[in-house]
């Protein structure tokens, strides 16, 4: 008489697929913030070392400066301390921008990913290409 009976909850084991796919989609959509977090933060760190490196270059050309002969072009391997000139990170990045270096007065960019810079037509002047997203700077002499 027993096998006539239906089965009670506390002898069925195992999850339901309904169960089973609640926990995929709750994973699923996890899943797709985390990642879309990472690549955020990564691209802001390119944007910094750019930001960075555009500073340095900027320095590099100050120290270099040598009065009545004006700035140096083009830029030295031997200004920086790994005899390297520092060079935009990946992916898709542009090469560092140098629209005027001239004996007289530099200007030095690059564009970012993520961030706003801070370059306006007055000191960034290139082909197709919106002031926005570039980060410039400038001889101060």
């Amino acid at each position: 008489m027993n096998k006539l009976l239906p089965k009670t909850k506390s002898n069925q084991k195992g999850f339901t697929l309904i169960e089973l796919l609640v926990v995929i989609v709750i994973l699923g959509i996890l899943g797709v913030v985390g990642v879309t977090l990472f690549s955020n933060t990564q691209s802001g760190a390119r944007d910094a070392k750019r930001k960075e490196d555009i500073g340095a270059i900027a320095d590099a050309m100050e120290v270099n400066y040598k009065v009545g002969v004006g700035y140096a072009t083009p830029i030295s391997t031997t200004w920086f301390a790994d005899q390297i000139v520092p060079f935009n990170p990946g992916p898709g990045g542009t090469t560092y921008q140098s629209p005027t270096i001239t004996t007289a007065s530099f200007v030095v960019c690059a564009s970012l990913e993520n961030s706003t810079g801070n370059a306006t037509s007055s000191t960034f002047v290139g082909a197709g290409t919106s002031t926005g997203n570039w980060f410039c700077k400038r001889n101060s002499q």
